[in-house]
C-alpha cells in the first residue's frame, strides 16, 4: 500500500493542492476535499464548478449553518471523517470508521496554513484577523519603510502572486527614494 501523501500521488495528479491552478484538469471527475469543514467548504464550492461529484472528507464534525446551506445548494456531499487513505491504482481511497471505503479520482487537501507574520507583528505592523499583513496598493504596511509581499499578504498562495507583489513593492520603493544622480 502506497501513501497518498508522497511524491508519487502528487506526481500522478491524484493529490492536488491548487484548484485555481489545475481545477480544470478535474472536469467531470470524482473529487474529494480533505480538511476541516469550514476550510474545505470554499475549496469544494470552487471545485463544484468543474464537477458535479464533489465530496468533503472532514477532519472534524463541525459545520456552521451557512456552510451546510451552501453545500446543500451546491450538491456537495459531506462524509464522515476518514481514518485511512490509500492509493488504489489511479484512484485515492478513503476509509470510514465503520470500514466503508470511498474512491476518488483526485483529492485536494484543505488543511489550512499558518501565516508567518510574527516578525512584523512584533514591530507593530497591522495584520488582519488571519494574520495576513495589511498593505496598500503599493504593498506598504502600516509602518513607514516596511513593505510586504506574497503569502504573508494574501491567501492566494501562488508564486506569480508573490512575484507580482514584489514587483509592485520594488517599484514603490524605487520611486520613493530621492534622486541619486551620478
Amino acid at each position: 500500500m502506497r501513501s497518498i501523501w508522497g511524491d508519487s500521488a502528487a506526481g500522478a495528479g491524484l493529490v492536488r493542492y491548487c484548484p485555481i491552478c489545475d481545477g480544470y484538469e478535474a472536469i467531470d471527475r470524482k473529487i474529494a476535499v480533505f480538511g476541516k469543514v469550514e476550510d474545505a467548504t470554499p475549496k469544494a464550492s470552487f471545485l463544484r464548478t468543474y464537477s458535479s461529484d464533489v465530496t468533503i472528507l472532514p477532519t472534524d464534525g463541525t459545520i456552521q449553518p451557512h456552510s451546510r446551506k451552501s453545500l446543500d445548494v451546491a450538491g456537495i456531499v459531506i462524509e464522515e471523517p476518514p481514518v485511512r487513505f490509500q492509493l488504489r491504482g489511479n484512484r485515492v481511497a478513503a476509509q470510514s470508521r465503520t470500514g466503508e471505503w470511498w474512491e476518488f479520482d483526485v483529492l485536494y487537501p484543505a488543511l489550512g496554513c499558518k501565516v508567518n507574520s510574527a516578525l512584523v507583528r512584533n514591530l507593530g505592523v497591522r495584520c488582519n484577523s488571519t494574520g495576513c499583513v495589511v498593505v496598500d496598493e503599493n504593498q506598504k504596511t502600516s509602518i513607514f519603510g516596511i513593505y510586504a509581499a506574497g503569502d504573508v499578504v494574501s491567501d492566494l498562495h501562488q508564486i506569480a502572486v508573490g512575484a507580482a507583489h514584489a514587483c509592485i513593492a520594488a517599484s514603490a520603493i524605487h520611486h520613493g527614494l530621492g534622486k541619486n544622480y551620478r
